[in-house]
């Protein structure tokens, strides 16, 4: 995978940061996790968060939206 620019590669890193803390995966989000769409070698079930880390992936995924934004202007 090739990113091309900072602000791709900013959100980008937000939202693996945010997937690893809801599952422990970089790859799959809580939602992802719940919705079970993943092979069967790959199902995660996702973390139970405290209030701080829900806060923080709330505030990482708005960060993340915000660096795509600017990228597509």
């Amino acid at each position: 995978m090739k990113i091309e620019s900072d602000s791709k590669l900013v959100s980008f890193a937000l939202n693996v940061w945010a997937n690893y803390i809801e599952t422990y995966c970089i790859s799959i989000s809580a939602e992802g996790a719940r919705s079970k769409i993943y092979s069967a070698q790959n199902q995660y079930e996702p973390n139970i968060l405290s209030r701080y880390q829900e806060q923080l992936v709330k505030r990482l995924r708005y960060l993340s939206k915000e660096y795509k934004e600017k990228i597509n202007g």
